[in-house]
């Protein structure tokens, strides 16, 4: 017996008791390798280079955070915070389920 489930980032496919996983978001694979060696005081536009365009913008609690994609098993998606004035990248965080990379907020 054969199943087939689609995900975001793959699909998984049973064959009897197997099951394989095909990544299909290599952009996000791809995105958590850089992400750890991303140093403090990058531009926003030096991380867009380096991660790709944002998939998702938002603001909270009057912070700009845009998400970037992650490896398709990571707990969430790669994020950063960008100033009011959308020159500087305050915190980035590249693993959901770990303390952020850095944070330039906590300097001042």
């Amino acid at each position: 017996m054969h199943n087939i489930w689609n995900s975001s980032s793959g699909f998984f496919l049973w064959v009897g008791s197997t099951v394989f996983f095909k990544i299909t978001n290599p952009k996000g694979v791809e995105n958590s390798k850089i992400c750890d060696s991303i140093n403090a005081g990058i531009t926003p536009e030096e991380l867009y280079k380096k991660l790709g365009h944002p998939i998702k913008h938002l603001e909270i609690n009057g912070e700009n955070w845009v998400y970037f994609r992650s490896h398709p098993v990571a707990a969430g998606l790669i994020r950063a915070r960008i100033d009011k004035t959308g020159r500087k990248v305050l915190v980035l965080k590249c693993w959901e389920d770990k303390m952020p990379n850095w944070d330039l907020t906590k300097n001042n």
